[in-house]
Order: C-alpha cells, then sequence, then structure tokens
C-alpha cells in the first residue's frame, strides 16, 4: 500500500481528536484515549496508522491541547516542534493539520485563541493551504429540544467562519465533522481527504511538499525553539500572564496595608496618641505607647492590637518590597541589565524581547 503521508491533529482538550483517530482506525476508544472529563486523556506525541482506502494508508499524529491540565504550554510546544523536526529531517512530509474544535463552545475562549495562533506561526502563511478546521459536537446539537439553540450553534458556525476565514486569509478550509454513529468514520475520511486532494492538486508545482515555518526555522536555520515565531509567542503570553498575576498581588499587598495603616491611625485616635505623617513615625509613637502601657497608662486594647496588626503589616511591606523587585527585573524591557524569562528548554535567557503578544481575553461569538 501507498503510505500517503503524515496529519497532525490538534484542538483544545475535549473537542474529540481521539475519536476521530478511532473512526478511522478502527481502534477502542480505550486504546486511543478519548475521555469524558476536564482532564486531558492525550498526554504525549502519538502516532496511528489508519487504512484510508485500498491502495493507501495515512499516520494520523495526535497532539495534547495547549489547555492541558496536567503540562505547560511551553513543554506541549516543544513535544510538537520536536516531532515536526524529526519529520523534516528524515524528510517525511506532512500531509497537513486538522484542527478540531466544538461548536458547542458558546463563546471562542482565550485558549482556542491562543491554540489557533499557535497553529498559525507553527505553519506560517505560505502553508495556510495545509490547514483544515473541522468543526465537532453536532450530534449534540442534534440532540437539543429548542430550535433556538439549534439555531443558536448555526449562527456560531458562520461567526467562527468569519474569523477563520480573516485569519488566515481565506486559504484555509473550515468544515462540519458530523459526529453521530452512522456518518462518524465517513466524515472523518471526508475530511482527511480534503489534504489528501489537496497533496494531489500540488504535486506537479512542489508547493505541497514546502516544509512549515517552524521545520525551516529549526532544521533549515537552526533557530532555537524560544527564538521562532511560535516560540516567541508562547514566552510573551507567559510573561503577559506572570505580569497580571504580579499585579493584581501587588495590588492586593498594598491594600493590605493601607488597610493596616488605618487601622494603627485608628488605635493611636482612641488611645489619644496624635499620629504622624508616616508608617516609620506610627511605629514609634506605638512603640512610646506601648511603654506607657506597661507603666500602667494605657489598655489591653492597644496591646492586643500591636500583637496581632504590627506584625503582619511588617511582613506584609517586606512581602511587598520582594515582589516588586522581582516585578521589575522580569519585566523591565529595555533597561540596561535586560530582562529575564524561563525559555522553553527550562533555562534562564537573558535580554528578553519585548513583549509584544496579543491578548487571550475570551473573545464573544
Amino acid at each position: 500500500m501507498e503510505d500517503v503521508g503524515f496529519i497532525l491533529l490538534m484542538g483544545l482538550t475535549g473537542s474529540g481528536k481521539s475519536t476521530f483517530i478511532s473512526r478511522l482506525t478502527g481502534q477502542q476508544p480505550q486504546e486511543t484515549g478519548i475521555g469524558h472529563g476536564l482532564a486531558s486523556k492525550t498526554i504525549d506525541i502519538t502516532c496511528y496508522t489508519a487504512q484510508y482506502d485500498q491502495t493507501r494508508i495515512i499516520r494520523l499524529i495526535d497532539t495534547p491541547g495547549f489547555d492541558d491540565t496536567t503540562r505547560p504550554d511551553t513543554e506541549i510546544l516543544h513535544s510538537i516542534a520536536s516531532h515536526l523536526a524529526t519529520l523534516h529531517r528524515a524528510r517525511q512530509h506532512l500531509l497537513g493539520i486538522i484542527c478540531l474544535h466544538r461548536i458547542t463552545d458558546v463563546r471562542l475562549s482565550g485558549s482556542a485563541i491562543r491554540n489557533f495562533t499557535i497553529l498559525k506561526k507553527l505553519c506560517g502563511s505560505e502553508n495556510y493551504h495545509k490547514i483544515v478546521l473541522a468543526t465537532t459536537m453536532w450530534s449534540d446539537v442534534a440532540a437539543l429540544d429548542s430550535s433556538e439553540q439549534k439555531q443558536a450553534a448555526l449562527l456560531r458556525e458562520e461567526r467562527l467562519s468569519k474569523y477563520w476565514h480573516d485569519l488566515f486569509q481565506g486559504r484555509s478550509t473550515m468544515v462540519p465533522y458530523v459526529d453521530d454513529k452512522e456518518s462518524q468514520e465517513e466524515s472523518a475520511r471526508r475530511t482527511v481527504g480534503l489534504l489528501i486532494k489537496n497533496r494531489q492538486g500540488n504535486t506537479a508545482t512542489s508547493v505541497y511538499y514546502q516544509p512549515l515555518q517552524i521545520q525551516r526555522e529549526m532544521v533549515d536555520c537552526a533557530i532555537p525553539l524560544e527564538d521562532t515565531e511560535a516560540g516567541r509567542y508562547v514566552r510573551g503570553e507567559i510573561l503577559s500572564a506572570n505580569r497580571t498575576r504580579l499585579d493584581r498581588e501587588i495590588a492586593e499587598l498594598e491594600e493590605a496595608v493601607n488597610k493596616a495603616r488605618r487601622e494603627a491611625d485608628e488605635a493611636l485616635r482612641r488611645t489619644g496618641v496624635k499620629a504622624g505623617p508616616g508608617p516609620s513615625n506610627t511605629t514609634r509613637q506605638l512603640a512610646a505607647r506601648q511603654q506607657q502601657q506597661q507603666q500602667g497608662e494605657g489598655g489591653e486594647q492597644l496591646d492586643t492590637w500591636m500583637q496581632n496588626i504590627l506584625p503582619s503589616t511588617s511582613s506584609i511591606g517586606r512581602s511587598t518590597g520582594m515582589i516588586r523587585e522581582f516585578f521589575g527585573s522580569m519585566f523591565n524591557v529595555g533597561s540596561s541589565n535586560g530582562g529575564s524569562s524561563e525559555n522553553l528548554d527550562g533555562n534562564n535567557k537573558q535580554n528578553a524581547a519585548p513583549l509584544t503578544s496579543r491578548s487571550t481575553s475570551d473573545l464573544g461569538y
């Protein structure tokens, strides 16, 4: 039989990649790792062989989604990119990439946008014709009782089609993958057939045999993964997420410090001690008041407050300083010392590139 080539399957957890593979290979669900929960069942890159017709076989490469519950995006990208680089070195060409997406998702989530963007940067504009978006979970839509809900799914498909067309400049195909029991295998073969037909149509001009952008970068140009288009995007997303988290933590700590200071001023007011302009003066006055209290001139309330509130204030201040120092060193882009970040191989990389990643906030259909 003719070995037609490889097809990479991408998609978020639960989008139907393993089910798609099982319909083409004839393997039982447990053999392809089909899951029905929130945890990803695809742990690492796995290759399956399927018979496309009487004379041809295809190789299906299953990949974990970039919303995997057990592995960071950097590790997943490293696995996918390394596998693609190995194929290119062996001159094993890719038929294309099938990306599966649940039509039942009411909104286009940040994870989905990130997955699509990584796919775009893996391929490069000259390979958009090798990408097929297959929408799944149509059997769930058919089972809906409400005609309004069914119509809403069709509207989502229409809006997704426009988004996909704009993202890939009209050169990528979007099709429904009909996943009811009677039509699953036929629909899967029809989806794969789009890539096989694309290969046959471009053999004469060798357009089909162009490597993906990530393959050219890593193999032909010897560019480290973290410096590729996909690598820089994922690194930027991580830095952006860390920036947001640290901003939130700093705001919470500063609010806690301000609250402690307000409570200190109130305690001083109740005990008749005049509050100073800054926290250091306040602390000195509190210490003086504590000495008076020990001499019998104060009450138990201030003593309890100082034991409980003042230590936490000092701890919060130290924590705030530590986070500010870490925040500044990590995100002070363009400074003389440069920034630092964790690269895709887990090592520290100096002089990180400026942040240019797009937001991954939810995009409504």
